[in-house]
């Protein structure tokens, strides 16, 4: 009751909380979000260039699961990136992703306020 109260308060006043802990029950966001070439680009080269740690041998991919939180009127509060070893992709999908869910602010039907889980994947 408690962690709802919190919520509540945060969706509020738009502060920043953390999501909850077990992903897995996290409803997926309804949207489809491409990432655009030249974020391929730049992920790619920041893992080429050793700026991920436990990259895994030459992976032609990289996921970068996120939480989203949405607020009242529909519009993204918040999103929090999964460790993934790899802090300069983390922050820049954030970045492409509350770009990415402005632009489609003006969907035909916002989602519920809450959280959400999302996992881009660059592919090259």
């Amino acid at each position: 009751m408690l962690t709802a109260l919190l919520l509540a308060q945060a969706l509020a006043t738009g502060s920043p909380v953390a999501p909850p802990q077990d992903w897995a029950t996290l409803p997926t966001f309804p949207a489809e979000i491409t990432m655009p070439a030249e974020a391929v680009t730049y992920v790619r080269a920041q893992v080429r260039d050793g700026h991920c740690t436990r990259t895994p041998a030459p992976a032609p991919t990289r996921a970068v699961p996120v939480a989203i939180r949405v607020g009242p009127a529909g519009t993204v509060r918040q999103i929090t990136p999964q460790a993934i070893d790899c802090p300069s992709v983390e922050q820049y999908t954030v970045g492409l992703l509350l770009s990415a869910t402005r632009r489609s602010a003006g969907a035909p039907t916002p989602p519920s306020p809450g959280w959400y889980t999302l996992t881009p994947i660059y592919r090259w």
